[in-house]
């Protein structure tokens, strides 16, 4: 068997319990005996890079973040798959028309151009507050677009995706979806770009 060299951790129900909102003291140990033991850990999330969480005594070697639409180390970009501007532009007018806000989310912040109870409670799970922003057309049309989240239901997915070309949806709760690349997700990201990081 080959020697582990690497692995990734979701957030979202793995390091972090859904029903405490923490780390279990287990989890916290374990992170650090693969450190002390040289395994490289990542995270591997749909949160962005702002809502990635810290643990004492814990440092990681890369982040996947976006559902593997933005990967990063402590130095440098390892990947980057935006999506394209005219899907952002299609699905913030198919949210529009289904009457949801929508938030986009760049390398470095996160925007939305209102808010319904579903995607501010979609926010409560990564600890921040959602943010409606006076930019938020600036933002969706000139900066590089990694996911956008709105609040939905699985009978609405085919109407949110209509015209688009090059995206899907990534969903964990019933209520709220990312939209990602169709190119892209937490496994491709994994499977092609880490060779250069492990070297």
């Amino acid at each position: 068997m080959t020697d582990i060299k690497i692995i990734f951790f979701d957030i979202d129900g793995t390091l972090i319990d859904m029903k405490k909102k923490c780390i279990s003291e287990k989890a916290l140990e374990t992170l650090q005996r693969l450190k002390e033991n040289g395994i490289r850990i990542c995270v591997a999330t749909g949160r962005s890079p702002m809502q990635v969480p810290r643990f004492p005594g814990v440092e990681f070697d890369a982040f996947l973040t976006y559902n593997g639409s933005y990967c990063f180390d402590r130095h440098q970009d390892i990947f980057s798959n935006p999506l394209r501007r005219e899907d952002v532009r299609t699905l913030i007018k198919n949210a529009a028309g289904l009457g949801r806000p929508v938030s986009v989310a760049t390398k470095s912040r996160l925007a939305a151009n209102g808010a319904d109870e579903d995607l501010t409670e979609y926010y409560g799970f990564g600890g921040v507050d959602l943010e409606i922003t006076d930019d938020f057309d600036t933002v969706a049309e000139q900066e590089e677009i990694y996911q956008l989240m709105l609040g939905c239901r699985k009978a609405d997915y085919t109407a949110i995706l209509e015209g688009t070309r090059a995206a899907k949806i990534a969903a964990w709760w019933d209520r709220a979806v990312d939209i990602i690349p169709s190119n892209g997700g937490k496994g491709i990201a994994i499977d092609g770009r880490w060779n250069l990081f492990l070297l």
